[in-house]
Order: C-alpha cells, then structure tokens, then sequence
C-alpha cells in the first residue's frame, strides 16, 4: 500500500520545561502518516527529514527486522538553518501530569504549658509529654504505556495504565488499583511529568513546660505577747515535659514505563526519565521530619515572707525614778524558696530521609532499564588554517572555524534509539561574535550501549563577527574577547518529534578571539607641552600571530597605519597651530582629511610586517607659539587591517573579492598646551598645574589671582618639568625652585594625573615634592607658602606624615625616661622664657627601657605591656608639656645588650610639624573658583605671605572692592588669633619677648607695612574707613574678654593682652592722619554685637564663663571665617580652608579653635610602611623626570647648538627662525637673558634684535 504524506513543516519545540511545568494552549501541527506503525512509521517518519528515502523499501523492511543502528545519510539541507528551525521560543509545549506523591506524615502535639500550683507553698504541675512526629506515606505506584497509535488518531501517542496509592505506616487503609481516567491520545509535542514521591516525615512534638509553684504562707506578725512566725516554704516547680524526634520521610514510589524499541525515542518526553530528575524530584525520599524540643521546667515558688517584728514601750517608777523602757519582740524568718523543676535530659532527633524509590523502564517488555539514554559531546576538534596561536581556541576575527572529528558517549542507562539525532549550535544560546554557517550540519545515527562512543557525521562551522573599534572608544588596549561555545543535540522521532539532550555541551568551550596585529605601548608622548616646543611621539605595532601579515606577505592581507587630529569640539587647538611628523613624513596638511570615512589622515601601508616582528614609528609632535595655554589635542593612530582570504567557495553568496580594510585598534595621545615656567623676583604667586587642568580651572585661578588680587603670577607645570624637588632646576634655568618660590604662595591645582611613563601610577603634582610642603622638612624657604587645591585624603596624609619620612636634624640618646623628661622640661622651659618657639627642627630622641623579664602570667611583669605603658607615660608627659609640636612615639620590640650585659629596650620619639611653623594650607574642594566666590578669597588670602597679603589689602583699598577688603580683615583677625593661641597654649612668656615676629608676626608686619603707611598718609573717605575698621578688628582681639580674667593681676593671658593692646596703640599712633575714631567705635560695637549674638546662640541666652574660658575669641573667630553663613553662604562655591597642621583630627571641621597636634604612638611595622611608602614616591618622581626629559623636544635643535658652543649668532640666523616660527618658542622658553655676540646690528621681523 502506497505512502500517504501530508508535507508539513517540521514542528519546534522550546528547551525543557522545569518542573513546575506550564501547560500549552494548543500543541504545534504535526505531520500526519496513515496506515503505518511501529518500525515501518519510523521509517516512514525518517523518510519525512530524508524525502530521497520515501521510497526506500528496503529501510523500512530493515527497520522492522532488527533492532540495531539505522545508519543514516545525511539529510538534506532545508532553505532555513536547521539548527534555528528544530526548537524555538514560540513552540508550544503541553505537559500532562500523574502524580501520586504520599502524604506528610503528621506532626508531634504541643501540650502547652501545664497549671501552676493551687494555694500557699503548693507545687505546679508537670508538664505533659508530647506526641511523636509520624513517618509519612510511601509514594504510590505509576505504571504506563507508552505507544504509538494505529486508529483514527493517526500521529499521536496512547498513554495507557494504572496508578496505586501505597499503604503507609500510621494509616489504616490499604492502596488501592485504579486506571487511568482515559487513554491518553497526546500529540508529540507533550511532555509527561511522572512523580511519585515519598511524604515528608511529621515535625517532632514540644513537650508541656511544668508549671510555676506558688509561694509559701506568710507568717503572723509579731504582737506585744508574742513574736512574728516563720513564712512557709515556696512550692516546687512541675518538672518539663517531653519532646519527642521528628518523624522518618517515606520512601518514593515506584515507577514502571513501558514502551517498544522503535518508540524508546518517547521516553526523551518524560521527564523522570533522566537520571539526575528521577533521584532528585520525581521518585525522592520524603524529607525527614525536624526534631521537637523539650519543655522547660517550672519556675520555684519563693518563701513566704516572715512576720514583723512589734515593738513597745512601758513607763517604770515614779517621781524622780520615773522612766521609760523600751520593749521588742522579733518577727518571723522568711521561708525557703521551692526548687525548680526537673528538666529532660535525653537528646532529640531529627527523622530519617526516606529511602529513593524505583524507576524502571520496561522495553519490548524483555529488557529493564533504571534510566534512560543520554548524550554528552565527549570531544571536539576546532581548526582554522588561520590559527592565531599554537595555543587552544584562540583564533582571529573574520575567521572561519571548523568544528570536526565530533565523539558522542552516551552516558545515559540504556541503549540510545534506532533514530538518529542532529547535532548543531545549541538553541537560544545567545552568541556575540560567533555566526554559525547555515550551509553546514551534522548528525548522529548510531545506537551507542551505555557508555559506548561514536563519532559524529558531518562538520559544523561559524565565523567570527569582528566588532566596530570605533563605537569602543578612542584609545583602547588590544581588544579581545572571550565567548563560550555551545553545541546541541536533538533527538528525532516519527511524526516531527523533537527533543534535545539538555546537558549534551554543558560546559561548552572557551572561544578566545583576537585581532593578528596589536599595539601594546600607546602612542606614546608628553601629555603636555609648551607651545613653541613639541614632544617625541612613538607608536609600535606588533604582529603576535603564526603568518605574515602586509600586502606582500603570503596571504596578502593589507596593513595600514594611520594618524590623524580628533575632530571633537573639546579639542581645540587649530590644525595650522600643530606640526607632527612621522618617520621623515609630514602629517599636517592631512590631519582633517576624511573625517567621516575609513581613511582618515596620513597613511603608512606596512608592506610585510612578520610574525612575531614590531613595526616602530617614531616621529614628531610640535605646537605653535601662538596657542593659549590649556588649549588641547588629541592625535589618534589607527591601526587597519583586510578582512581573512578563505579557500572555499561562495559562502553564503558573499562576494569574496570585497573584502573590506576595517580598523582594530585605536590609540590617542592627547596633549594640553601648558605655559613655559620663567621664575621673576616681581611675582607674587606660582601657579602649578598638570596635564589633567583645564583651560575653566587655568582661567578660574589666574582671573582670581590676577585681576581680582592684583598680584602677578609665573606658572609652572610638572607635566612639562617632571619635578618638584627643592634643588631641581628647570630646563635653561640657573636658580633652583627653592631659590625661584622665595617669598611667593604656591597654589598647586592637585588635580590626579597619568605621567608618561608607564611604570609610575598615577599621582597628585603635591605628592611629587620629596619632603612635603612644609618649610621644616621640605627644603623650601620658610617665607615660602602653598595652597592645595583639590587635594585627595591619599595626598593630604602623605603631606601630614613627610615629617616622619623626612631625614631628622638631630638623633639624641637618653638613658632612662627619666632622663629625656628632664631634658625636655629644661627645652621646653628655655623656650618658655625666652617668650617664643625657636627651635622648630626635625629631631629623634632614643629612650632606653631596662628589660625586666618576670613572670608573664603577671602583667606588671610582662615586658610588652612594660614598654607599651612607658609608651603611653610619654604621650600623656607631651600632650601635657608640648602642645604646639606633633610626636610619634615608636615603641620598639627589638632586644639590645650594654657592655656589661643588660638587656634594654628602645622608645623612640620623633619630634615632627609645630603649629607655629605651618606653611601649607588645604583647599579640599576643587571646583574652579569664581571672583565673587569669597571662600575661595579666603583660600588664597589666608595662604599668602604676610607681606603680600598687605599688599592685596592695599590693592582692595585703591579698587574699592568691599568684598576682598573685608575677607583680607578676616584673615587678620585669624591669624592674631592663631598667634595668641599659640602663646597661650606654648604658655611663652610674652613680657620677656623681645623679637615679637616670632611671637605676633601678624601684627608687627602691619606696624611696618609701608603699603598702609601710604595710605594712612594720603588717605580719603575710603582708605580711612578701611583702615579705622582694620584698627577696630585688632583691638577686638587685643581687648578680648577672656584675655582679662578678672583679679588675675600676673596671669599670661593678661600679660598677653597688655602687650597686644601697646602694639595696636602704637599701630594707632602710626596711622593717626588716616583713621576716623567714629568708623572706629561703629566697627567695634558691631563686631561686639555679632559675637555676642553667636555666643548665645551657641551657649543659651544666660551663658557664662566668658573670661575664664576663650569663648570669646572662638566667638570672634566664628564671625571672621568661613563658618559665618550670613558673610560667606551667597557666594560659597569652595570649601573651607584649613592648615595642613589642623588635618591630623577631624576637629577642624566643626570647631573655631586651635587645634593641638597629634601624640601618636606607632608600631614599628608601622613606621617602616611609612618610609617604604616615601621611599617609592619618591623613585616615582625620579622615572616621571627622567621620562620627560628623554621625551620631551625644547629649543630648535640648531639654536641649541650655536647656544651651547657659544657661536656668534648673525643676523642672518634670527631672520630664518623668526620665519620657521621658532624664535617665539625659544624666547618663551629662556630663564635668563642670553649674552649674544651680534655681528654689526640688523632688524628682524616683528622683533629688534638689540632689545635681546
């Protein structure tokens, strides 16, 4: 009888459902074949994927003769990939389920507690002991059919059985046998969900808690004729009931499936039928029931309470023997308390996991099977004539990869089916770079016994997509990319079966993908420069792979280099304002070219670059003496390369011919323009930057500086110099930066950059300087002061511990810590009455600690807790006896021996920063500042020397600027304020002062500013009013209230404010034609009014203590810093501004005081981190200018020639670079004025020579 085939498309189906399962609406169309069963339909079915085998009589008798391997051809190829077209997310899938899982079984009681007792003394119950948790019921029995129909419901399959519920322990009734609800006729897209679990075993019960006893009788009071009873005894509590043990799981159930040989691909539907599910979910123990808990006894009942006691009194005699007797009869004693109850003292248990049941698959009903087949891909080779490297899986992108000499194992329990199964890129598996090739596909057709293997027919194969560099950025590292690979198998039936081995390639395979040609160094160059001067620029391009790689190579595949100017609009400077050439070729007329296109720029075509071989460009980077400082560019090298030649045909009718040159990788050198340092004796401030400051911070800070204070700046940028060292010289210059930054402020925009060499991490400019900022350690001089703009916690720790890292100026040794207390109260007592702080040196002293060893169970004899309380002694002596200095205290653990044998112990106290020597001002917050921003006014103001800051108050009187005047009267008052608590803290003797800089420097350098003398003598309405309100702030100070503590007559601080009232009298004196004495008194009263409404504010309103305690002047200083909102809030756009000294403690940052330096005690691991730590910055800051110098360009090449052999230079020369445009940059560039021998006189353009 002929074949009757309605050509369908071939049905899809989703990846395995989980185990909750989802349910279809509607099973997918599949293809119907009537009159067949068993082998001959599915042979008929194989027919359908194979049509060049419908006829095939011989296959179909084969079939049904025997029962070994079908060998299959391949299937032809559909129009669409089969590997997209056997499962996909739209296939509808059903499941139907039969379940017969056992109960749980029930859990143990909870009695509660019990009743406590009845009446006086009475004892409470015993708790009632619990009910065991009971075992759970078995799963049932399920036992199916599987086969395929031969009636009218053609194409489906009949399910077919009976399904038992077990009998359990701890029910009465017995399972019972009952079919199936109906024959099953299901189509091939629905799943089967068998489970048979076993019951959870019952929760173990909570014993009953006994109950309480009650308390004992209270005994009778005492009366006049008797005394007091005893209280009865407390009742006992009731002792604790019995938990019991969690009750056993039950054991899973028993599942039977039976099915034909030629139908053993169903049992892929049912989903117990892998090995893993049936063990874990579909035939499980029951789990086993938790353990109960035992009650808790009763709690004892007290004593009852004794009687009282009664006493009385009698009159005895008459006349004068009359008398009074006093009489006393005791009370009762209290009566014992009961005893608690009795607790369980057996252990619990949790139950057992019931035992898993059985699975069993019955075929041809001869052969029994615990679990079905499975297939694993058991190995793989993966080639490419284009292999990248020798090493696994790592090949090129625009390849293409062969997958071949595939091996299946069936790890499975039985037998794999007579029909075969598809191999192929695993479904869904969502793939970034590999393409799989539609015109290939394998397949597997051989039955494999349990842990047999086969190969695999057929070769699979993908390319590799290559990715767009130039949507990743514009500077990258080699790009690479790691993807994994995943293959599939499904495995086919009759009637458009499908299902695929879930944990065929679970693992998969890491593909590692790479480009054959990569830079590894960076276009390398200074990311800064001066303009008039340039960079040497360097790019390499190295071949890492097995082939040639160049036009002329074997595969001739093209290898183009090239540069050009990124066109976006933050890089600004013009393309006519930049010279780059590279390797002899100039690049400028072409850095705009092709902005939109592949080419861009100036090409270099590498005509063979070998394996293994670098390519080394080396070139140029110059910019012309017209461009602003901070304007910026970015130079970008790109490297291009042809896409692979492949020897095999028109694949996917691509035209092999167009292969495209595509770009795989960029590079950028990006270069700001950076002024040239020329150091002056007539600035005022120094300005650093780095690379990474922009044009809005460069512009920002010289407005403020410049137009706003009116003081003159010379910038200089460690970008472009490498260094901050005190003895470094900058290029051309005579003087070093210690010599050049006397007397100046240096702000430092500490802004984090990345120095050209590659070894050197990235780095704030303040944490090149090799000692810190502060004059006692740095090497700069003392009337040199710094600003950090901007500086990061990393920063502002290595600024506070260059004092501990810093070489100190004396090393003293002390044979007891009695010794060194008596050396430091005569210093410090020396100091004292000399009236100021001196000796602000860097010094070491060694403590010698006899070692005592004692019992080390004692801890007075321990000697580690020994040295560790001389350690804490030390502290607690300088905390006491100097304030104004920092001290590590480092106890030290190491043993050391005298002459005559006596072991010790060293302390070592390192004397760092004093508070009276601070230098370094911290300006945390790095937002550009604005003109009108008076916080940052205060930054700057407060960190200028004070000859220069006078200077900026002279500029604020002739420019009426209100606001600078009165933020430079605040930073007056604060820095008399500082300087008077440091006397007091110091405790100096200020009537023996005789050089009063050292002690009120602020105030001395007013007296003799001659600046204000100016002023005062020609001054109008507003140099008068400035100057009488300057006078009022100084004596706010000098008459603070808690500098006059009442009857104190010889107290230092009424010493102190006798001598600052005789000096603001003398600045009186001093400025007596300029001041008015009414702008005096108002300006006083005000500021008294200010700091009374602050103090109670902060006090309450009947606050006190205002002499005694420095209220006042914190009051003051509150008023006169950036703390007061009502001044400062408008136009606070920085943050606060805080001595380096203060940053130790966060105390600065809510309180208006002097801040005590810190007494630190370390350990010695500690201490040596620290120095390690200094030691490799500094060997950063060495590389970082031994980098820039190799790199950096300067001065024409012909000029330093004739410069350093000291050749005349003629006229004839200035004439050619004035033309080259040279001369600007090279003028820019000069520290000193050049002796140049003329010959006769000449003009050149734009410049008279003889004004050189």
């Amino acid at each position: 009888m002929p074949n009757t085939q309605t050509p369908l498309p071939l049905p899809s189906a989703p990846p395995d459902p989980e185990w909750d399962g989802r349910v279809a609406a509607t099973p997918a169309p599949v293809a119907v074949v009537s009159g067949q069963s068993g082998a001959v339909a599915t042979a008929v079915a194989m027919a359908q994927i194979v049509p060049s085998l419908a006829n095939e009589n011989k296959l179909i008798e084969y079939a049904t003769a025997t029962a070994t391997a079908i060998p299959l051809p391949p299937p032809t190829v559909p129009a669409h990939p089969p590997w997209l077209a056997l499962e996909d997310e739209h296939t509808e899938r059903s499941i139907e389920h039969f379940t017969i899982d056992g109960k749980a079984g029930q859990n143990g009681s909870q009695p509660g507690r019990a009743a406590d007792g009845f009446g006086d003394g009475a004892h409470g119950h015993r708790g009632m002991d619990a009910t065991p948790g009971l075992r759970g019921e078995d799963g049932g029995i399920i036992d199916v059919s599987v086969s395929m129909t031969n009636t009218k419901e053609t194409g489906k399959i009949v399910v077919k059985g009976s399904v038992r519920k077990s009998s359990a322990v701890g029910y009465a009734h017995q399972g019972s046998i009952r079919p199936l609800v109906t024959t099953y006729f299901v189509p091939v897209t629905t799943d089967f969900n068998l489970s048979a679990k076993g019951g959870a075993g019952g929760e173990g019960g909570v014993g009953g808690s006994g109950g309480n006893g009650k308390a004992g009788f209270k005994g009778r009071n005492a009366t006049r004729y008797s005394s007091g009873g005893n209280g009865g005894p407390g009742g006992n509590g009731g002792d604790a009931g019995a938990g019991t043990n969690g009750g056993d799981g039950a054991k899973g159930g028993d599942i039977n499936i039976r099915v034909n040989d030629q139908d053993s691909y169903y049992l892929m539907a049912f989903l117990c039928c892998d090995s893993d599910a049936a063990s874990t979910h579909a035939i499980r123990g029951g789990s086993p029931g938790s353990k109960g808990r035992h009650g808790s006894p009763g709690m004892p009942g007290p004593g009852g309470r004794g009687g009282r006691s009664y006493s009385w009194t009698t009159t005895e005699g008459s006349g004068d023997d009359r008398r009074t007797v006093s009489h006393y009869n005791p009370g009762g004693r209290s009566g014992p308390n009961g005893i608690e109850g009795r607790r369980v003292g057996h252990p619990l248990h949790t139950g057992i996991r019931g035992g898993v049941g059985n699975l069993t698959i019955h075929v041809d009903n001869t052969h029994q099977y615990s679990s079905r087949y499975d297939l694993r891909l058991s190995s793989v080779s993966i080639q490419s004539r284009q292999r990248l490297h020798d090493h696994c899986h790592i090949f090129q992108f625009t390849d293409l990869i062969q997958i071949t000499d595939m091996i299946c194992q069936n790890v499975g329990g039985m037998i794999s089916p007579i029909q075969g199964s598809n191999v192929h890129f695993k479904e869904h598996a969502k793939f970034k770079h590999i393409v799989p090739n539609s015109d290939t596909m394998s397949w597997f057709s051989t039955r494999l016994a349990p842990t047999a293997i086969g190969p695999i027919q057929g070769d699979l194969s993908f390319r590799v997509k290559q990715p767009n560099i130039r949507e990743l950025g514009f500077d990258m590292e080699p790009f690479r990319a790691k993807e994994k690979l995943y293959l599939g198998a499904t495995q086919l039936g009759s009637y458009g079966f499908r299902r695929t081995y879930r944990k065929f390639h679970q693992d998969g395979i890491t593909m590692d993908f790479r480009f054959p040609v990569e830079n590894r160094t960076k276009l390398e160059g200074l990311p800064s420069i001066c303009a008039g001067e340039g960079t040497r620029v360097k790019f390499s391009v190295t071949n890492p792979s097995l082939r040639d790689l160049g036009i002329k190579s074997q595969d001739g595949r093209r290898l183009v280099v090239q540069f050009y100017k990124n066109g976006l609009e933050r890089y600004d400077i013009a393309s006519r304002h930049i010279d780059l050439h590279m390797d002899g070729v100039e690049c400028n007329s072409k850095l705009e070219d092709n902005q939109g296109g592949i080419w861009r720029g100036t090409l270099f075509e590498i005509s063979c670059l070998k394996a293994g071989e670098t390519k080394t460009f080396n070139g140029t980077l110059k910019l012309n003496p017209q461009v602003t400082p901070y304007s910026r560019l970015a130079i970008q090298a790109e490297i291009l390369l042809e896409e692979l030649k492949h020897d095999t045909n028109n694949l996917n009718g691509e035209n092999l011919s167009a292969r495209k040159v595509m770009p795989v990788q960029r590079r950028q050198l990006e270069v700001s323009s950076e002024p040239t340092y020329v150091p002056s004796t007539d600035t005022h401030v120094v300005l650093v930057s780095c690379a990474t400051t922009t044009k809005e911070q460069f512009n920002a800070w010289s407005d403020l500086l410049s137009n706003r204070l009116g003081l003159n700046i010379e910038y200089y940028s460690v970008s472009i110099y490498g260094s901050l060292d005190p003895d470094f010289k900058p290029l051309n210059g005579d003087i070093s930066l210690a010599q050049a930054f006397k007397g100046k402020l240096v702000v430092v925009l500490d802004d984090m950059f990345n120095p050209l060499d590659n070894s050197v991490s990235k780095m704030e400019p303040s944490r090149m300087l090799p000692n810190g900022s502060q004059s006692q350690t740095s090497g700069y001089d003392q009337s040199t002061f710094w600003l950090l703009s901007g500086s990061s916690d990393d920063a502002v720790k290595q600024a506070l511990a260059s004092h501990f890292t810093a070489p100190p100026n004396d090393i003293i040794n002390f044979a007891s810590l009695s010794a060194f207390k008596k050396a430091m109260k005569e210093q410090l007592e020396e100091e004292r009455q000399a009236g100021r702080v001196s000796d602000v040196s860097i010094c070491e002293s060694a403590i010698r600690v006899k070692y005592q060893k004692g019992n080390r169970m004692s801890w007075t004899n321990d000697p580690q807790k020994r040295i560790e309380r001389k350690a804490d002694a030390i502290k607690s002596f300088l905390e006491n006896m100097d304030p104004l200095r920092q001290y590590v205290i480092e106890p030290r653990e190491e043993l050391f021996k005298d002459e005559d044998g006596t072991s010790y112990q060293l302390i070592v106290v390192r004397r760092g920063y004093c508070r009276t020597a601070n230098t370094t001002n911290v300006l945390q917050r790095a937002i550009p500042p604005k003109q009108d921003d008076g916080n940052a006014l205060l930054a700057v103001v407060k960190s200028l020397p004070l000859d220069t800051m006078l200077l900026v108050f002279a500029n604020a009187v002739s420019a009426e600027d209100e606001l600078l005047l009165d933020v430079t009267m605040d930073i007056f008052v604060q820095h008399l304020i500082w300087e008077v608590s440091n006397a007091l803290d110091g405790r100096l003797s200020i009537r023996n002062a005789e050089d009063l800089d050292g002690v009120f420097p602020t105030l001395q350098a007013t007296i003799r500013s001659s600046e204000l003398k100016q002023i005062a003598a020609g001054a109008g309405n507003d140099g008068s009013k400035a100057l009488s309100e300057l006078l009022a702030r100084m004596d706010c100070v000098a008459n603070s209230r808690d500098l006059n503590p009442g009857p104190m007559p010889f107290s230092q601080r009424r010493a102190v404010r006798k001598k600052l009232r005789k000096m603001v009298s003398n600045l009186e004196k001093e400025w007596a034609e300029g001041i008015s004495e009414e702008d005096r008194r108002t300006e006083i009263k005000m500021l008294e009014k200010e700091v009374l409404a602050h103090l109670k504010e902060t006090y309450g309103s009947f606050f006190t203590r205002v002499r005694s305690a420095s209220r006042w002047r914190k009051g003051l200083l509150y008023i006169c810093s950036y703390r007061n909102m009502a001044k400062y809030k408008d136009a606070g756009f920085c943050g606060p501004t805080v001595r380096l000294c203060e940053m130790e403690t966060l105390e600065h940052t809510h309180k208006s005081r002097a801040i005590v330096p810190s007494k630190t005690i370390t350990t010695e691991d500690n201490c040596r981190s620290m120095r390690q730590q200094a030691d490799e910055q500094k060997d950063l800051a060495s590389q970082l200018l031994n980098s820039i110098e190799d790199t950096r360009i300067g001065w024409d090449s012909e000029i330093m020639v004739k410069l350093k052999s000291n050749s005349p230079i003629i006229a004839r020369d200035f004439e050619i670079w004035s033309k080259q445009g040279v001369l600007a940059g090279c003028l820019a560039g000069a520290n000193r004025v050049l002796d140049i021998g003329l010959v006769g006189s000449a003009h050149c353009d734009n410049m008279d020579i003889c004004s050189l």
